[in-house]
Order: structure tokens, then sequence, then C-alpha cells
């Protein structure tokens, strides 16, 4: 946080130049693995553990920005159907399940 202010303009040309270029760094591809442990009262091995990715924190950075401003994009240009729950905000699995429901009564397809 105290070198934010330094190292915003830089982070920023890298993710333009990045965009333009329609590019992504391979280094930030690059995932480290870790065993995570499922029972700590057992000791660590293949059915005791399951396989975790831990990304450079850079790349998620990007991820989000990118998915945010495609987002941003699709909504301001009222491109989703409004049958589109996935990757929406505030749409959820319950909410297309209550209009599917809702829509199968009306069609008489209900009990």
């Amino acid at each position: 946080r105290i070198s934010a202010d330094h190292i915003a303009g830089p982070i920023c040309h890298i993710f333009n130049s990045s965009f333009e270029q329609a590019t992504f760094p391979a280094q930030w591809k690059n995932a480290k693995i870790l065993p995570l442990i499922k029972n700590k009262a057992l000791p660590l091995n293949g059915a005791n553990s399951r396989p975790i990715s831990l990304l450079p924190t850079i790349s998620k950075l990007m991820e989000k920005i990118s998915k945010s401003q495609i987002q941003s994009y699709l909504v301001s240009n009222n491109i989703l159907s409004d049958r589109q729950h996935a990757y929406k905000m505030r749409h959820s699995t319950a909410i297309a399940l209550i209009q599917m429901s809702d829509r199968w009564l009306e069609e008489g397809f209900g009990p």
C-alpha cells in the first residue's frame, strides 16, 4: 500500500500495452502448485491432499480489470439477454430457477 502510488503508473502501462497488443505475459501464467491437506490429523500424502494453484497477484489483478471492463461493455451496450444469469451482477442460479419455474407454471407444465 505504501508503494501503490509509485507502481500504479507502470502497472497501468503494462496492462494497457497488453490489452493493445492482445497478449498476456507468459510469466503471469505460471502457477505454483501446492498440496492442501484435507485432514490435518492424518499425514500428508496423495490421498489426504488436493492441489491448489497460486497465480501471481498481478495476473489476478489484470483478470479482474478485464472482467470488469467486459461486463461494463456488455451491460452498457445492452448485449446480454434478460435470460442470461451467469457472470451477471445481482443474478444468481436461484433467480434463474425462480424465473424458469414461473415460465413453466404460466405455460401449464406445473402441478
